[in-house]
């Protein structure tokens, strides 16, 4: 009798202790889950705050890195542009102010020749081309006369719209040049192009203001290509440490 009674209070005893440690156990896991729900409450807002303001963060730096490139590429756009502008006025005033059949005398064209040369001196050559493409009349240091140009990307726009300008290209004298053409009309109602070319360096003369205070287009903003070579390596340094390719 002392033995099972002994027993039981063994078994009793048991019971007590297993209940005792189920609820310590479910006390012990709610307060795990409290803790977790008090860290995920502080800790959620702020790694948004930080995803938020690195997002804004990379945006702002982005821009500011690209707006000087920006800038820069859009003054040299516009001070190209105005130069290029001018050029064709003065090939259009030509063809309005001179026949072509003056043009066609090699002594006239000359002296077309010199004139523009004397106040534009990246002027290269000039010359009358037919609505073939051959270039019959021609003044410059080349000897160019009779070469044909009807399959180039340039003669056709400007037969098509009046005038044209070509990127930069070897062509027959097989130097960098560009040119530019307008189209006129002769008095018996064929088309021509007067064509002259220009140096390629005066797109860096151009581009490269060495007077920004006498500058026709945003000579403040001007930027030497050995300065703008530095700036860009700066700019992609510090873009790779952002992650960025520039």
């Amino acid at each position: 009798m002392d033995l099972q009674q002994t027993r039981k209070k063994a078994a009793e005893w048991w019971v007590v202790e297993t209940e005792a440690d189920r609820s310590l156990f479910r006390y012990r896991r709610l307060w795990i889950s409290i803790v977790i729900s008090t860290c995920l409450v502080s800790l959620i807002p702020l790694v948004v705050m930080a995803v938020i303001n690195y997002t804004q963060y990379r945006e702002a730096f982005q821009e500011e890195v690209e707006q000087p490139v920006f800038m820069l590429a859009s003054s040299a756009r516009r001070s190209l542009q105005f130069y290029i502008d001018e050029r064709v006025a003065v090939l259009d005033f030509i063809i309005r102010d001179i026949p072509y059949e003056e043009l066609c005398d090699q002594g006239r064209l000359s002296q077309v020749y010199r004139d523009l040369k004397a106040n534009q001196q990246d002027i290269v050559d000039i010359g009358v081309i037919d609505d073939a493409g051959h270039q019959e009349y021609y003044v410059g240091p080349y000897d160019l006369r009779g070469k044909a140009y009807g399959e180039q990307e340039w003669f056709g726009e400007a037969l098509l719209n009046g005038r044209a300008v070509s990127g930069v290209f070897l062509g027959h004298r097989k130097s960098p040049h560009f040119a530019i053409a307008v189209r006129g009309i002769s008095s018996d109602g064929h088309a021509y192009l007067l064509r002259e070319t220009l140096d390629a360096a005066v797109l860096v003369s151009h581009l490269e203001q060495p007077d920004p205070e006498r500058a026709m287009s945003d000579g403040v903003q001007s930027l030497k290509f050995e300065k703008f070579q530095h700036l860009m390596n700066e700019i992609r340094a510090v873009a790779a440490s952002i992650n960025r390719v520039v």
